[in-house]
């Protein structure tokens, strides 16, 4: 690489060999026929006369597109000068040493000093001209006093030019130790630096080169500054140059750049107005900051964006609303959306963190593939997500709300493994329902409860009584966190009676919440939040240590076969230890294991498959396996075929209208053959009415429970039952027939 001096000096140095080019190219002509005319005896050649004018033009030439004459512009300047005072001599000894030539030999002697480096090169200049100066008098035919004089004179003067020359190199030479040390100061500098004059760049220094990823100084020099400055920043810097040029002291400024391999680079940068060489020119200083903003945009990146999804965050949505509060024009409409993903926990728990993460990826996208271009969407935390919609109507939102539905009717396909989940929504608008962000993520968040309410897989606009659901839900999810440890939860039992006796063969144990200011709070409203917030599983097992211990202990009182059913949630059934805790209750509470059927519904038999040695081992152990409000779910009865289970539990939708529905008929036929020729006992629940209990009877139904025989009492009522049962050979004794239009508690 060429040192930034050197480039500096072949600047210099080929300016001054252009100057002198076409300089003696147009001279020479003209001192050729000077002499011709003045001396015509002396000997000019013409052809040579026409070589050296085109020698000089074409060198002049070469000085712009030749890269060797620029880099050896002081040889060749030095070796000119040589010849043409070689030159000179001959043609002022042919001249017998005329006055005029003597004083042109003189300008060119004077001429070689302005440029001339070292003092040892003008010592063998000076001793070669003086050499051929006194073999030329030594030849001429005129007095011997003029040959004295001029050779005197020439001495003089190569005299002074050294004394000159000398005193000169001792300034110089000091000089040049200065400027070396600042040189190198700004060689090794690690800021680049761009000395420009008139806009183009004179210098850099190897920090500038490395910055705008240049081989060499030579791919610079020459070019406008302003080619390396991005447009944005081009204006700005224009003004911050006229300001240093003026004087002004200017502090640092963030400026882009733009390396010849395209790339974006970050800097800080001042401009000064100095002098280089004598001229006054603008030097830039600059710092690369490039990798500090990418310490800094990935610390904002991390700070408003998700990093599992990509999405901006809660903070990016309270600073993207606040900017919509406080910069839009008043009472101008905008939308909160608010989504939650239906049955997310049961996913993430049974098929663990990383599918779960995987999932979230994948309805990001579904969700920022259903909005509108300028809708905003935000993951808010967990599986929740928030869309902002800058302009919008009650209309446009729902037609959102609903692409997005439609869009989860489609499974998740992750990792070959195929499952559905569905999203629920609420939606707040702005300034209807609030005026401020918390109000309007809280809305949103009420008319999203209220969308699980009612099914989840829908959208909900908030409404003003909405804050009463979402008050109870937060009651009741803080009630959950200390009701096992308050013993608030009690076990309700049902009997499941023998069809074709009228015996209670078994009791189905059903939890109740005795909430101690809200009363007692039925499963259905509180085991979703206890999934939702991982109580589940404590739940879970107290109901199935609880139920248990209430069975052997009937057993021991003298009702040996009685079976206990007990509803297992999915989530914990697909708890990782679920056999290890059934069998630990089993031996806990004494209880043999076929005397223990547990029930799951029906929309799980494709997760029981999939858990096959869980099964196996419940099985192997002993205990019973029912398939709990079968008819009511989605799985295909081919499924059947790959499970070990004992029971499938009708459900009263299935056979509540029996005795008036020949459809209804038909495939309460079906399926009690069906479950019969796969060795299946049916169950059917929910019985109220003596019609139905006459067309099951005829179908060959084997077990039934209902408010028709007993609705579902505490532990000391199931007793009484019992008791009484004794005295009817086991059957319950005889209650009042109910109305078919009688409505019961559920």
């Amino acid at each position: 690489m060429i040192s930034n001096i050197s480039t500096s000096e072949v600047n210099r140095d080929d300016k001054i060999l252009r100057i002198i080019c076409l300089f003696s190219g147009l001279a020479t002509p003209i001192i050729t026929m000077s002499i011709l005319i003045t001396h015509p005896s002396v000997p000019v050649s013409i052809p040579i006369c026409i070589f050296f004018t085109l020698l000089f033009f074409s060198l002049s030439i070469l000085t712009y597109i030749s890269r060797l004459v620029k880099e050896n512009a002081y040889l060749i300047l030095y070796i000119l000068s040589y010849f043409s005072s070689i030159a000179i001599v001959y043609y002022v000894s042919k001249s017998h040493f005329s006055y005029v030539y003597i004083l042109l030999l003189t300008l060119v002697i004077i001429s070689l000093v302005l440029h001339v480096k070292k003092v040892s090169h003008f010592l063998f200049y000076t001793l070669g001209i003086y050499i051929l100066i006194i073999l030329s008098l030594y030849f001429c035919t005129f007095p011997s006093k003029e040959k004295v004089f001029i050779a005197g004179f020439f001495a003089i003067l190569f005299l002074v030019v050294f004394i000159y020359l000398k005193l000169k190199a001792g300034v110089e030479k000091e000089l040049f130790e200065r400027e070396e040390h600042y040189r190198n100061l700004v060689e090794i500098s690690p800021q680049a630096i761009f000395v420009h004059e008139n806009e183009k760049i004179v210098y850099v220094n190897p920090a500038a080169i490395k910055l705008v990823a240049a081989s060499t100084a030579i791919d610079l020099l020459g070019k406008p500054i302003a080619d390396f400055i991005h447009v944005d920043y081009q204006s700005k810097a224009a003004k911050r140059l006229e300001k240093a040029i003026r004087g002004a002291r200017l502090d640092y400024m963030e400026m882009q750049l733009i390396g010849l391999d395209n790339r974006i680079i970050y800097t800080e940068a001042n401009i000064i107005s100095e002098k280089y060489y004598g001229k006054p020119v603008a030097v830039s200083i600059l710092t690369d900051i490039t990798e500090r903003k990418k310490v800094e945009e990935q610390i904002r990146h991390m700070a408003y964006y998700d990093a599992l999804t990509e999405l901006p965050n809660r903070y990016s949505l309270n600073e993207s609303l606040n900017r919509l509060l406080n910069t839009g024009q008043k009472n101008e409409p905008f939308g909160i959306m608010f989504i939650d993903l239906d049955k997310f926990k049961i996913i993430n728990d049974t098929l663990g963190h990383k599918f779960g993460d995987l999932l979230l990826m994948d309805a990001a996208k579904r969700f920022c593939k259903c909005v509108r271009k300028n809708d905003i969407v935000f993951r808010y935390g967990g599986d929740e997500f928030v869309v902002v919609f800058k302009e919008t109507t009650p209309e446009d939102s729902a037609l959102v709300a609903q692409r997005i539905i439609e869009s989860f009717q489609r499974s998740f396909l992750i990792n070959n493994h195929e499952v559905y989940t569905t999203p629920s929504i609420g939606i707040s608008l702005y300034p209807i329902d609030g005026v401020n962000a918390d109000t309007l993520i809280k809305h949103a968040d009420a008319a999203m409860y209220l969308a699980k309410e009612r099914g989840r897989n829908n959208y909900q606009f908030y409404t003003a009584n909405l804050n009463e659901v979402v008050s109870r839900k937060m009651e009741l999810e803080n009630g959950l966190r200390r009701a096992l440890l308050n013993h608030e939860f009690v076990l309700h039992y049902q009997p499941q009676i023998e069809l074709n006796t009228g015996k209670i063969v078994g009791m189905e144990a059903l939890i109740r919440w005795h909430h101690p200011l809200l009363g007692i709070i039925q499963p259905s409203e509180f085991i979703e939040i206890a999934e939702e917030i991982g109580l589940i599983h404590s739940i879970g097992e107290w109901v199935l240590r609880t139920a248990c211990r209430q069975n052997k202990a009937w057993h021991d009182c003298g009702y040996p076969d009685l079976m206990m059913s007990v509803n297992i949630s999915s989530v914990h059934f697909q708890q990782v230890n679920f056999f290890e805790t059934v069998k630990g209750v089993l031996d806990e509470t004494g209880l043999q294991p076929h005397f223990l059927e547990i029930e799951i519904t029906e929309n799980m038999i494709s997760e029981m498959i999939k858990m096959k040695q869980v099964v196996t081992e419940l099985k192997s152990l002993g205990v019973r396996l029912a398939i709990d409000d079968f008819g009511t779910g989605y799985s295909s009865l081919s499924l059947l075929k790959y499970l070990t289970i004992d029971s499938l539990k009708l459900d009263s939708l299935f056979i509540q209208d029996i005795y008036t529905n020949n459809n209804a008929v038909v495939l309460l036929k079906y399926v009690v053959e069906m479950a019969h020729n796969l060795n299946l006992q049916i169950i059917a629940e929910g019985i109220e009415y003596e019609q139905q209990i006459k067309v099951l009877k005829k179908y060959n139904c084997d077990l039934v429970q209902g408010y028709f025989f007993s609705k579902p009492q505490q532990a000391d009522q199931i007793e009484l039952l019992l008791k009484e049962s004794k005295y009817t050979n086991g059957k319950l004794p005889k209650i009042s027939q109910p109305s078919l239009n009688q409505q019961y508690d559920s």
